[in-house]
C-alpha cells in the first residue's frame, strides 16, 4: 500500500512493536516493493524513525523501492540515513550482507508478522526470502 499521512502512524507503531519484541535487533529492513507512493509526512516519519533507531545502534534499510518512492525518500535525505535506497536489492541480499559483516545467524532476528506471511517456507518451516536470481533459499 502507499505510505501516507493517514496510515503512517500504524506503520510506525508496527515497526516499533516488532523491534521492541526482539530486544537484540540490529537491523530493520523495509521491503518497499508494494509501496507505490510515499508522501512528505510519511517520509518525515521514516526519517525520525531512522534517527531513533540509529541512536539505539539499529540500522534501517529500504529495499525494492520503485522510482517514485526512491525519489521521495531521497528528497527527504533518507538515502544517507538508510545507507542507500535501491531498487534491485532484496531483503535476502541485505540479510546476507549483514551476516557477512560479522554477525552469526543466531544473532539475527526476523520479525515478519503478517507483512511476510505469503513468503515461502523451507522444510523446517523457516521463512525464505527471494534472492537475485530467483532462488527461495534463506
Amino acid at each position: 500500500a502507499s505510505l501516507l499521512y493517514f496510515n503512517m502512524n500504524f506503520v510506525r507503531d508496527t515497526i516499533e512493536e516488532r523491534v521492541r519484541a526482539e530486544p537484540e535487533t540490529k537491523l530493520v529492513v523495509l521491503d518497499m516493493s508494494e509501496v507505490s507512493i510515499v508522501d512528505m509526512h510519511a517520509a518525515e516519519m521514516l526519517a525520525g524513525l531512522a534517527g531513533e533507531f540509529a541512536a539505539k545502534g539499529i540500522r534501517i534499510q529500504a529495499v525494492e523501492a520503485h522510482s517514485q518512492v526512491r525519489d521521495r525518500l531521497r528528497s527527504e535525505g533518507l538515502e544517507e540515513r538508510f545507507g542507500g535506497i535501491e531498487r534491485l536489492r532484496t531483503v535476502a541480499d541485505v540479510a546476507d550482507d549483514f551476516l557477512r559483516g560479522g554477525l552469526g545467524l543466531e544473532d539475527v532476528h526476523f520479525a515478519l508478522g503478517d507483512l511476510g506471511a505469503d513468503q515461502p517456507r523451507d522444510r523446517t518451516g523457516r521463512q525464505c526470502w527471494k534472492r537475485r536470481g530467483g532462488t527461495g533459499k534463506r
